[in-house]
């Protein structure tokens, strides 16, 4: 995702949410299909899951099995979606939810009804703004149509999503840089007149059904490599569940998330523990990648010094031990050649809050404005 403004130049690059018949299809609708949504392709990404299916019960049965909420991820996809399409071809679609919400968000939609369709009233006496009620006679002349609508600018957000990480050490100060870069962002220096910029700010481990189990280890244990693998297929699992229900909606509608920690506590910590780096990696296919991540690191024993001086007591939990600081400080500097096709900095903790502020100012503001 990259940031854009206004309107865009021949339509190239929009969020498209498309409905299609999803039961009772023809060949004809079939083969329409198969027309329409390369041309959609043409001018951006198709927000769309259940085109072709002949029989509706057996695509839901499909989502259910793979625990994909698909009424949600409509939702979802409306909400970051630049324009709506509706091709009800022969067969009325049942789309009529689906348009409301787009309306009232000012989401352009544009329905096509092949002539001879039955329309529900609701659709066909539909008067509100935004709305484009278009007949056409065979798929050439919905093609025509569709590609003059798209070609021309449609309104759109300034900003598409961006997906911000600060991680690293205990102590080293990462904390107090989220919230001071969430402050920034909500007072963006180029922001303050549009005030375009939402900000969702979050933590891990999140509020999941997992976290409690992974309290209670990290309480509990005083061996800094128990429950290795427990842990790691615990922190992963609530990843997924924080991917699922916060990220990724936040970043379809074009909101900029900020969480404290992510994948690379996981790589670093349970790295250290002894699970394979290989397995680690594995595990976290299909999640989200961030736009930018900041990896802040300091000496262990300031990182144990800070805690000491923090809690009024000498540091006492699972990974409160010298030896296991210094490895993590190892796998934390390690990662940014393990992951070479992502955007990572590395920042000396030791530096005064101020340095510490101004770097991740630089950084986030060539991701969000670059010239």
């Amino acid at each position: 995702m990259s940031s854009g403004s206004g309107g865009c130049d021949g339509g190239e690059g929009l969020n498209i949410y498309f409905a299609g018949a999803i039961g009772n299809s023809d060949d004809a609708s079939r083969e329409r299909m198969k027309r329409v949504i390369p041309l959609l392709q043409r001018y951006g990404r198709v927000l769309t899951e259940h085109i072709g299916w002949d029989h509706v019960r057996d695509w839901e049965a499909e989502n259910e099995r793979n625990g994909v909420n698909v009424h949600d991820r409509d939702v979802e996809w409306l909400a970051a979606s630049d324009v709506m399409v509706v091709d009800m071809g022969r067969h009325s679609t049942g789309v009529g939810y689906e348009i409301a919400y787009a309306l009232d968000r000012a989401i352009p939609v544009f329905v096509f009804a092949q002539d001879g369709c039955d329309v529900s009233r609701m659709i066909r006496q539909n008067t509100r703004s935004g709305m484009e009620f278009i007949r056409y006679v065979d798929t050439e002349g919905m093609c025509a149509r569709l590609d003059g609508i798209l070609s021309k600018p449609l309104p759109r957000r300034k900003f598409d999503g961006k997906f911000i990480v600060l991680d690293g050490m205990d102590f080293s100060g990462k904390g107090t840089q989220v919230r001071n870069l969430v402050t920034y962002l909500m007072d963006h220096p180029q922001d303050r007149t549009n005030k375009l910029i939402t900000v969702v700010a979050t933590r891990e481990p999140y509020n999941s059904p997992f976290t409690p189990n992974i309290r209670h280890i990290l309480q509990t244990e005083k061996d800094p490599l128990a429950q290795a693998h427990k842990l790691a297929d615990l922190f992963v699992a609530d990843r997924k569940y924080h991917d699922d229900k916060l990220i990724r909606p936040a970043l379809l509608r074009g909101d900029v998330v900020v969480s404290d920690r992510f994948k690379f506590s996981t790589l670093a910590y349970q790295w250290m523990q002894g699970v394979p780096l290989e397995r680690l990696l594995e595990m976290h296919r299909g999640i989200s990648v961030p736009d930018l991540t900041f990896l802040v690191t300091i000496p262990a024993a300031v990182a144990l010094e800070r805690k000491a001086a923090a809690r009024g007591k000498s540091p006492d939990e699972m990974f409160d031990q010298l030896g296991a600081q210094e490895k993590l400080r190892e796998n934390y500097l390690a990662l940014p050649e393990i992951l070479k096709g992502e955007r990572i900095v590395v920042i000396d903790g030791v530096n005064s809050r101020e340095e510490t502020s101004d770097i991740i100012k630089s950084h986030v503001d060539a991701l969000l404005f670059p010239k």
